[in-house]
């Protein structure tokens, strides 16, 4: 069957008709392939210069982001490193295999001997469309697939020549490549609202619960002084024996029922992409597991100190290895946010055990102290923070989404 010549999705020009079909090429035909190198280490006149140099592990983003070293020009002169121009496609050839970055800078750039960076012809091909072309699964496991190595896999210049590649024209290469900067863009912005989310809960968290913020009541008028107790004072602290839930528990994995572990409490939440399913189970002999809304889950061995809350009822129970807080006349949203404090942890590490794991006993636990504001205060915190999550979630599921658009278009609109 001959290989089809045109992607699933693809743009029209100007007057409605399509582009020709995509050719066939390799990268060779369409760019220079440029090594790198490194200066001698020892010598202190090739170093701390004013000329980028790039190592593999420095390649995380699309665009450059400015090298953690340096060279001289004499570095460049008595090495095999070479000046990169702007627009050069940096693709890492050893240890991580792919990764690409674009060198968008004025200043001089160039890489260690872990590259070979591609210098498109712009005649013949336009590097935004070749970066995103690179990032095709098919591509990237071509290159993967072609490494070769004793000590470490290295992919070499004349492999790198060979990558096949499908290219439309020049004009459509130019949509495609500005199509795709325009989704980054978007992705971009959605990681900025969502880390600037997450930075306003870590100062919040900070400042409200260390008291330099205090809400004031309905009328305007100031809350009460604060008091301290221990968490065995205002909540049941309970985990459970392994033979206690392993001997009655049917793990499956499809149902309706699942047993929560320490994996699926993480960062104030209940984290539900890897859960195993008890439907089936001898739940008359679980009834100390079985979780109700409301019930706070925090880890005590390994990761130390993660907590989540239940959500519903009649969902979850509770497995080994995550100890149950049920706290019984203050708020349990509110103990979820303090035990996301920095106050809280400081005061948590005083009891943890180093072993060859880290560890906390139930009992110490229980002795975990905890500041508490009258409930109408704790009912306004646990809500600022409860809206507040909501938009971090949104913002997270908003970047999620995003990428997953890109992930399918780029099986779609690319060869």
């Amino acid at each position: 069957m001959e290989q089809r010549k045109v992607p699933e999705i693809r743009f029209r020009q100007e007057d409605g008709t399509e582009f020709p079909a995509w050719e066939n090429t390799t990268i060779d035909k369409i760019a220079t392939v440029v090594g790198g190198g490194t200066p001698k280490s020892d010598e202190l006149t090739y170093w701390n210069g004013q000329i980028d140099w790039y190592t593999p592990t420095e390649i995380v983003s699309k665009y450059l982001q400015g090298s953690e070293r340096k060279i001289t020009e004499a570095g460049l002169k008595n090495s095999s490193a070479k000046l990169l121009p702007k627009e050069t496609i940096l693709l890492t050839s050893r240890a991580s295999i792919g990764l690409c970055s674009i060198n968008n800078t004025d200043g001089q750039v160039t890489t260690n001997q872990g590259f070979q960076s591609i210098v498109c012809n712009k005649q013949r091909a336009y590097n935004e469309f070749v970066y995103y072309s690179l990032h095709v699964p098919k591509v990237q496991h071509s290159l993967q697939s072609r490494a070769c190595g004793s000590t470490f896999l290295e992919i070499s210049s004349s492999e790198v020549k060979k990558t096949k590649l499908q290219a439309p024209l020049l004009i459509e290469q130019k949509k495609i490549g500005s199509f795709f900067s325009a989704l980054d863009r978007r992705i971009i912005l959605a990681d900025k609202k969502l880390a600037t989310l997450q930075t306003i809960k870590k100062g919040m968290l900070q400042k409200i619960f260390s008291q330099e913020l205090r809400f004031r009541d309905d009328d305007g008028n100031e809350f009460p002084a604060w008091t301290e107790k221990p968490l065995g004072d205002i909540a049941s602290v309970t985990k459970l024996a392994g033979f206690e839930f392993t001997k009655y528990v049917t793990y499956k994995d499809e149902g309706k029922i699942i047993a929560l572990r320490g994996l699926n409490v993480k960062n104030g939440s209940l984290v539900l992409d890897d859960v195993k399913y008890i439907d089936g189970s001898d739940f008359s002999k679980l009834k100390r597991s079985k979780l109700y809304k409301g019930d706070i889950l925090f880890t005590y061995v390994g990761t130390i100190g993660e907590s989540a809350i239940v959500d519903k009822n009649d969902a979850y129970y509770l497995a080994p290895n995550v100890a149950l807080i049920r706290i019984a006349h203050e708020s349990p949203q509110y103990a979820l946010f303090y035990m996301q404090s920095e106050q809280f942890h400081l005061e948590l590490n005083k009891y943890v055990t180093l072993t060859s794991q880290a560890s906390l006993t139930m009992d110490n636990v229980r002795k975990i102290k905890i500041m508490l504001p009258v409930m109408a205060e704790q009912q306004k915190i646990a809500a600022y923070f409860t809206t507040l999550d909501r938009s971090i979630a949104a913002a997270q599921k908003k970047a999620a989404a995003l990428r997953t658009i890109k992930k399918g278009l780029l099986q779609k609109m690319f060869i």
